[in-house]
């Protein structure tokens, strides 16, 4: 909904901010907030669907911005909306040159996104926060050691529960969570 972009771009007045929802529900909301701060000149909010290759993507999408669009929730009685997309390489140089920081809480899709990329795709990203999620077949080990070859390696990792956790990864040795008071 564009809470991590508005709140990136006010603290960091120099910075360009490419923020991509494959939900159309959510992406509504992406742009209003951008409208609502006035960041549309620095935040560019993508309705677009992030894969390993261009295309199309198949997701849920519960409206209201819900937790559950996405990949994850596919089994489920539920809205299904097909959206167009990019390739992930393509996202880490959008603005014609790489990314710094990369956000990612995709609800299941981060498996193909990065999975599917070329760990040189990363080479200009300094650092990663991302959510991962219990997606059968795939785990946080396959992720890790993606990115360990990429040339990030993980800051702080935290599990919320099995195969669901939030974790920072860098190329420098300080870009974790602000310690707990």
């Amino acid at each position: 909904i564009g809470c991590f972009s508005v709140a990136f771009a006010r603290r960091h007045p120099g910075a360009r901010v490419d923020a991509y929802e494959a939900s159309p529900s959510t992406a509504a909301y992406l742009q209003r907030n951008i409208a609502d701060n006035h960041l549309g000149d620095r935040v560019h909010g993508n309705h677009l669907a992030v894969q390993a290759v261009a295309g199309h993507l198949e997701l849920a999408d519960n409206g209201a911005a819900s937790g559950h669009n996405g990949v994850l929730h596919l089994d489920t009685e539920t809205r299904r909306v097909t959206v167009p997309s990019v390739a992930m390489a393509d996202v880490l140089q959008v603005s014609g040159r790489s990314a710094d920081l990369v956000k990612m809480d995709t609800e299941g899709g981060e498996y193909d996104m990065v999975l599917g990329s070329q760990p040189g795709d990363w080479a200009g990203v300094r650092r990663v926060v991302m959510e991962y999620h219990n997606l059968p077949g795939h785990s946080w080990a396959e992720l890790e050691e993606f990115f360990g070859r990429a040339g990030l390696k993980v800051v702080d990792r935290r599990p919320y529960s099995e195969g669901l956790g939030l974790a920072w990864l860098s190329r420098d040795d300080e870009s974790g969570p602000a310690p707990r008071s």
